[in-house]
Order: structure tokens, then C-alpha cells, then sequence
């Protein structure tokens, strides 16, 4: 059952994100594990984590919209890292969903934003060289954001820290 994050109250909200980051955590924790289902594990914690974030008011709270983008970026590291080759579009597709929740922040209200946005993009960047040549690839090179997508250097962010963003148009 999916709640409307409109009728949260602010304890709910901030319940369910410290409940979504402790899956997260332990998500983390388990991607440096070296035992062999430990990946795995950490899938599950990750898509835990996005099952309670889908929740939250993202729309009106920016740090809950990144710890969304954070449970979709690592979801996508962690189908990597299990080395299925099947996995990657879903990967991609995992980072897309991550790509679209930063673009949509306002990339100046916190160092964090454009920082992990540019991580998000190079860890897409070599997942998809690592699906195989530009010919195989299809639809996937052209999914990173709806429409027509362009990069765009900010020389202040770019000064702080920034690196770009993706501006559709």
C-alpha cells in the first residue's frame, strides 16, 4: 500500500526516512562485504530503502528527494556489481530514475547535489561502455532524462565544487 506522502506528518516523514536509512547503511555496509550472497543482500536493503523513500513528500522536501536518488543510484551499483550482464539496462534504468530525482534539485542549495549528480552520471557512463559497443546499445544511450538533455557547465557551481548539471530543452 503506497501512502500519499501529502497526508505525512513531519515525525512520519522523518521516521520513515531514518528507517530507510538504516537499510541503507546496512546496504552500504554489505556492498564491502566479501562473502559471496552479500551483494545480494544489499540489493534487498536498497530496494527496502526505496520502497519506504517512494513515500516521503519528495516533491517538497529536497533532502528527501536526494535520499531517493541515493536508494536508485545504489540499487544500480549494487546490479553492477553482481556482474549479470542481463542486469545492466536494469541498472540504467535504475540510474536514470536516481539522474532525474538530482536534476531536479536545485543544484546550488547544497554541495551534496551537483557532487552526486556528476558521480551518478560517470557510474552510468561506465555501465553503459561496460554493456558493450555503441551499435548494440539501442534505446538505453538515450534514456538518461525525458526529452532532449544537455550539458551545462555552471562556472559558479563548478568553482564550489559542481561539476554540471543536465538541462532538458
Amino acid at each position: 500500500m503506497k501512502l500519499d506522502p501529502t497526508v505525512l506528518s513531519p515525525s512520519d516523514a522523518e521516521a520513515i526516512d531514518a528507517q530507510a536509512s538504516k537499510f541503507m547503511k546496512r546496504g552500504i555496509h554489505l556492498m564491502n562485504d566479501a562473502q559471496p550472497d552479500a551483494v545480494a543482500e544489499a540489493l534487498d536493503c536498497f530496494e527496502r530503502a526505496l520502497e519506504l523513500r517512494s513515500r516521503l513528500p519528495v516533491d517538497t522536501v529536497p533532502l528527501f528527494r536526494y535520499g531517493l536518488a541515493a536508494c536508485w543510484l545504489n540499487k544500480a551499483d549494487a546490479l553492477i556489481r553482481q556482474g549479470d550482464a542481463a542486469q545492466i539496462p536494469v541498472a540504467l534504468r535504475a540510474y536514470d530514475e536516481g539522474i532525474v530525482l538530482l536534476h531536479a534539485l536545485s543544484l546550488g542549495d547544497d554541495a551534496r547535489f551537483p557532487r552526486r549528480l556528476a558521480i551518478a552520471l560517470q557510474n552510468r557512463g561506465l555501465a553503459l561502455q561496460a554493456h558493450g559497443p555503441l551499435s548494440t546499445r539501442g534505446p538505453l544511450c538515450r534514456s538518461v532524462t525525458p526529452s532532449r538533455s544537455s550539458i551545462t557547465i555552471n562556472r559558479r557551481l563548478y568553482r564550489t565544487g559542481g561539476i554540471c548539471w543536465l538541462r532538458s530543452g
